[in-house]
This record gives structure tokens, sequence and C-alpha cells, in this order.
């Protein structure tokens, strides 16, 4: 500020000096201007009456001034007329000088500016190096050929051109000097508080929370000062939060359960919490600066190994006393200051391995367990389906016979009682599989009104006993033909249908079938109704579950298992579809089925030709029948001798693999659970036999005997099973007599049975 204070009263000055210069310089040029002028009115008359010596008197009279240095009066061609000396301090006097000059041409008053040695400059105003002024005045128009001309002297301008600049200076000198002196004293106070306020920012980072005086004065100063104390409050509530968070970061570190390590670029520890310490049992002061191979010895694979910024690996760590462990290692990185670093946090997991050591070890028995489920299902389904093929076999061989209505009523009561055991039996075993997630589901493509047809005719004798009314209603816009699982969609349909009339004591059981309510584009809509004994609303969310019915009386009033409705919806809910029930107590239940088809493609059903299945035999066959079981040997050899074939009976598989020769049989009925030698290994001796015959590697030549497994084993895969170790067919037990017919068919005339199921 006060250099610009200076800056300004010196430009000023100089200014005014510069101006008052001009004027003093435009005031010569016009007193010595007037003087000509004055001076050639004045001697016009004696130049042209030729009285020189009254001219020469006027030049006298006119060089009083101490400027003036000559006055002279020439002729048109420069010859001198009359001539006037003045030397500074001496009175003018009269002088003459032959010397001829050349007056200029131009206006009638010019004036020009000569050095010491004469020389005229080329600037019309003054400079310093000016040493006289020179001006003519022309007397053309006073009637008089020729010219006046003075010669002033600058001294007297030079001399007060110093003065001004003098005067001017002095003038600024002193304006300055006291404009300053108030300027100092007016920011006195300001530029003290400027020097607190810069001495207490570079001790601030010691005195934070201290505070300045308030300052009462220019803004700026005020701004800073109240700037200075709230950044001092400001960092002072800084540092203490960083410090209290750095306190409980720090409590955090070293109270993590976790051993928590930091590793540098050079592999070695720079911080490690307590449980670090207690975890590899070393000191604070062992660990900082240890490699970190010295407790993870596999370091350099997983560090070489590390391509995220987070690895999570499982390795073997050692203690100071050597002792080795598992550990589970996360390892993040960082770069901290441009150098790379890693966190690494450990934890023993002995525990953890021996837990899972634990339950691994139950997950075997659990499978062992489960194994030997399947196996007891296995043994029980046969021992069970044994004597019940018998007891349904031979009510069926009796019921043909000649009987009173007493005997056919007992018969045909013990014979649906049979039925109603071996639908238990297959309910517990279906919910076994599905419990063990072995039963899978096969698609095919297949006629859905026949399906529904067929499985309405089953159940209308049912209904008919009850005089229900047993009704089915296809929607039109109902595909013909669909893909899925018929034998599945069979089974819950009989279920529902059967839950149904078993619950209806009068009055109707409906069956629907449209695509009402589906939101996708191969989508079936099935309402199974009835007006039945209803289900209470509090029951409605368990008639799903397993072993639940909707009262208690229900089991002893209707029988059952109540496992219907499970097997229903796990069978629904296996061919991504729903199932629901809507119902009230007293006036009946609709139970809702929503299954997911694919459709079938009918234009290539249509222009692909449908071979015809060729005339089936049926001549006699020589056929070798392995039982053990004496009342299901005697059933299997009536149904045979029904058949018109011709039988062997053999006890075991030993006797069936004695009584085997190839081309002796034209089938093989053989029993898989037998005493001794069962009928897996039969078959297998007798397909090894045959390839010694026939010196081949495959078991199922042309000239191989078509073996059909008999079997009680109804659980998921033993057909599979069955086929895979050699046999060519497979019937469940009880045995019924369509069924058996159909396997000796697809046996002893493979072609035949593949084209009659194309058809």
């Amino acid at each position: 500020m006060a250099l610009m204070l200076v800056l300004s009263i010196s430009a000023h000055t100089l200014y005014f000096s510069l101006e008052r210069a001009q004027k003093e310089q435009q005031l010569m040029l016009e007193r010595s201007t007037k003087l000509l002028v004055n001076l050639a009115i004045a001697s016009v008359t004696p130049l042209l009456t030729r009285d020189y010596s009254a001219a020469e008197k006027l030049l006298l009279l006119s060089a009083y001034s101490d400027e003036t240095r000559s006055l002279n009066i020439f002729d048109r061609v420069g010859h001198p007329i009359s001539q006037v000396i003045h030397v500074s301090g001496k009175p003018a006097e009269a002088v003459f000088d032959i010397r001829t000059v050349v007056p200029p041409t131009g206006p009638t008053t010019q004036h020009f500016w000569l050095d010491a040695q004469g020389n005229k400059l080329d600037s019309i105003n003054f400079v310093w190096k000016a040493h006289r002024l020179v001006i003519w005045h022309a007397l053309d128009g006073y009637g008089f050929a020729g010219s006046l001309q003075a010669e002033i002297s600058t001294e007297n301008l030079k001399s007060d051109l110093v003065h001004i600049v003098l005067d001017g200076a002095l003038a600024a000198t002193i304006f300055i000097a006291f404009s300053v002196t108030l300027l100092l004293l007016y920011l006195r106070r300001p530029i003290a508080t400027i020097r607190a306020s810069a001495k207490f920012a570079s001790e601030m980072t010691r005195r934070l929370g201290e505070k300045m005086p308030d300052f009462k004065g220019p803004q700026e100063i005020e701004s800073l000062v109240t700037s200075l104390n709230d950044t001092s409050l400001w960092l002072y509530a800084k540092e203490m939060s960083v410090t209290a968070a750095n306190q409980r970061l720090e409590a955090v570190f070293s109270n993590i359960s976790d051993a928590l390590l930091t590793i540098n670029a050079d592999d070695s520890i720079e911080s490690a919490n307590r449980a670090a310490r207690e975890l590899f049992g070393r000191e604070k002061h062992e660990l900082i600066g240890l490699s970190i191979t010295e407790l993870l010895p596999e370091w350099p694979e997983m560090a070489a190994a590390e391509q995220t910024d987070k690895q999570f690996i499982e390795t073997r760590a050692i203690t100071k006393d050597g002792h080795r462990f598992p550990a589970d290692v996360t390892i993040s990185r960082f770069t901290l200051h441009g150098q790379p670093y890693r966190i690494l946090v450990a934890r023993d997991i002995t525990q953890r391995k021996k837990i899972e050591e634990a339950m691994r070890q139950a997950r075997d028995v659990a499978e062992n367990a489960n194994r030997m489920k399947s196996e007891f299902l296995a043994n029980m389904s046969h021992e069970i389906r044994t004597p019940m093929n018998g007891i349904i076999g031979m009510t069926e061989l009796v019921l043909e016979t000649e009987l009173d209505a007493e005997q056919r009523e007992y018969l045909d009561m013990a014979h649906s009682s049979a039925h109603h055991l071996l639908t238990i039996i297959n309910d517990i075993l279906d919910f076994s599989k599905i419990e063990a997630g072995k039963l899978s589901i096969s698609n095919t493509t297949f006629q859905l009104a026949d399906l529904l047809q067929e499985t309405m005719r089953g159940l209308a004798l049912r209904a008919k006993e009850k005089s229900l009314d047993l009704t089915l209603t296809i929607a039109p816009d109902v595909p013909d033909t669909i893909h899925a699982d018929p034998v599945r969609i069979r089974q819950v349909l009989t279920n529902l249908i059967g839950n149904a009339i078993k619950f209806t004591g009068s009055g109707t059981v409906s069956v629907d079938v449209d695509r009402a309510g589906c939101g996708q584009a191969h989508c079936l809509h099935i309402c199974v109704t009835d007006t039945g004994i209803g289900i209470a609303p509090e029951k409605l969310t368990t008639v799903f579950d397993a072993f639940t019915q909707a009262d208690g009386s229900i089991t002893r009033n209707f029988g059952g298992t109540g496992l219907g409705l499970t097997i229903s919806r796990k069978l629904v809910e296996l061919m991504g579809g729903q199932i629901w029930v809507e119902s009230k107590l007293g006036l009946g239940s609709r139970f809702h089925l929503k299954l997911h088809y694919q459709p079938d493609d009918t234009s290539e059903m249509a222009t692909e030709p449908v071979p015809k299945p060729p005339p089936s035999s049926n001549k006699a066959l020589k056929i070798l029948l392995a039982e053990d079981n004496a009342v299901n040997r005697k059933l299997a050899l009536a149904l045979l001798d029904k058949l018109g074939h011709q039988t062997t009976v053999v006890e075991d598989g030993d006797q069936a693999i004695a009584a085997f020769a190839p081309g002796r049989f034209d089938l093989i009925l053989m029993d898989i659970m037998m005493p001794r030698v069962d009928g897996l290994t039969a078959i297998a001796r007798i397909r090894e036999s045959e390839r010694g015959q026939n010196s081949t590697k495959t078991a199922d030549t042309s000239s191989s005997v078509p073996i059909i497994a008999l079997t009680a084993h109804a659980l998921e895969g033993d057909r599979e099973r069955f086929l895979a170790l050699g046999a060519n067919g497979h019937v469940a037990k009880p045995i019924r007599f369509e069924e058996l017919k159909s396997a000796i068919q697809a046996a002893v005339n493979p072609v035949s049975s593949q084209t009659g199921d194309a058809a």
C-alpha cells in the first residue's frame, strides 16, 4: 500500500511538473511572439520611410528582457538592416554584421530551437539540449519586404524548469512522508494482528483448541482471525475424533478374536495383535520383523498364487514350539504411501476339522442307514408282495371257478382287501422313494383323453357301489396329445378321485379338465369336485402333510395311511406343477391341479407312416420257471397253463442253472429273491454259459434265451438294474395275468412289441 501510494504521488507530481514546464515554454513563446508582433507594428513606418535609426532605437528599446539575446531586421534577400545584441548582465547595443541569412518561407511567424553550436533541432517543442529559440516574423503583411528575427535564450526557461522539478520533488517527498506515516499509524494495529495471526497459525499444531483475541476492524482481518479460531477449534475436534478412532481401532485390533498381522513387501511382519501373539505363542517383539514364512511355511506358494485383492486359503501354521495346526487364512492387499502391504487374518480350525470329521462320519452313518433302509424296504417289499401275490392270484383263480353267491361274496371281499393292502404298501414305498429322492419323472407322448377315460373306468365300479355319479368333462381347447408322464398323472388322479369317492356318501364326483387360470401356453387345469364330508378350514393347510388326515376318526371310518395326498403333492411338484384344495366342512371339496406339459408335434406324426405290427405268435412255449415260494409256483403254473405253455419248474437258482441248456427252453421266468443262488446270479451264469457257447462278447444275441425277472422288488430303478444284468423283461408281484401275457409276448417277439408300442 505504501509503495502504491508513493508511486501515485510521484506520478501525480511528475504530471503536474511536466504540465507546468509546458506552460512555461508556451508562455515564453507567447511573450516572444507578442514582442515581435508589437515591434513589427512599431517599426514598419520607420522602415517604409527608410528611417533605419528609428527602427534601431525601437530594437534597442525592445531588447530589455534578460532572455532576449538579439533582435534583427532583414530585407527580403536576407541582408541585415538593423541588429541589436543583448548580453546577459549588460545593456543592449546595436551592431552591424554583413552576414546574409535566408529567411524562412511560409507562415508569418515561425520558431526554431537551436543547440549550443547553432544547429537546428528537429523538435518543434523544447528539449533540454536546446540553447536558444529563434523566432521569425514576416513584415510583408505590413507593406515592407523583409523579416524580423529574435533570438531568445533558454537559460531562464531551464532554470524555471529545474525549480519546478525541485519544488515538485520536495512537495512529493513531504506528502509521501506524511501519507506513509499516517498509513503506518493506521495499519499498525491490523499489521500487529496479522503478525499475531501468522505466529498463531505457525504454532497451531501445538496450540489446537486455543483462540486469538477477537478483532474489530477491517473486515478481511476480522474474517482472518475468525477463520483461524474456527480452524483451531475444528482441528482440535478432528484430532480428538482421530485420537478416539485410533483408540477404538487399537482396541479392536488388540481384542479381535482372530489373529491379525500386517505384512510388508519384504514378507516381514510389521504389526500383530494380541490374538496373533496367543495363536503363534510369540511375544510382540518376537513377531515384529519376523518373516511370515516362519509362521506359514506355505506362504511363498500362497503369495505366488495370489490373483485377487482377497484370498481365502486353508493351510498349516506353526507355533513357536513347532506345533503345527490347520488354519484358515484370509489375505487382503492394500497400498500405503506407494508401498504394497497385506493384511493377514488367521484362525485355528482344529475344532472345526474335528467337527467336520465327525459330520463326515455321521454322514457316512446316515448314508449307510439310508442304504440299509432301502435294503429293508426292498426286502419288506419282497416279503409282503410274495404272499400278496399268492393271495391275489389264487383269489382271482378261484373267482373264475363255479361258486355260489356266498362264496363269491367272501372271495370278492378277500380280493378287495388284498388290493387295499397292496395300495397301502405301494403308498409307503412311493413315499419312501420320494423322501430318498429316488423317484424320477419319465415323459412320453400319449393321448390325454384316453388316459382320463381309462382312469375313470378303473374307478367307476367303486363309484357305482356307492351310487355316486362319476362324470368327466374335457374343455374343447384341451389338446388331444401331450408330452408328459402319464403314469404319474394317472397315479395322482387315481388318488384324488379315489379319495373323493371314499369321502362322499351321496351325490357326485366330477372331474373337469380345462385351461382356466393357466398363464402359460402349455398348461392344464384339472379340478376334482365332490359333495362329500369336506375339510375344516384349520385343516386345509395340513391335508398334504405326511401321515395326516383331516380328522382322527377318518382313519377309523374310512381307512388309509394319510400318504395319498402327500405323494400326490410330491409327484405334482416333481412334474413342475401345483396342487391346492378348496373346501367347506359338510359341503364337499375341490382339488385343483395345474400341470405343465410339452406340446406334441402332430405334423411329424401325421407325415411319418405308422408301421403295422406283425401278428403275435400264439404257439405254445417251453418255459423254465424258477420260483422258491410254493404258492407263487402254483399261481404261475396256473397262469401259464391258461396261456397254453409247457412249464418246467425249479425251486432255486442252482436248479435253474442245472436245468438250463441252450435251445432247451423258449423262455425263462426267474424269481430274483431265492435261497442259496439268487435270480441275478443265476441270470449271470446263464448268460456266461451262452457266451461260451456262442464265443461272443455280448450276452444279448439272437441265440440268447429271453429271461423275465419275477420280483417283489418295486423300488425305483429295479427294472433298469435287472435289464442291465441280463434280463429281457420284468414283472412285479403280485403277478397280473395280462401283464404276464404282455411281458412274455415282448420277450419272445421284441420287434413286434416295439412296433406295437410305437403304434
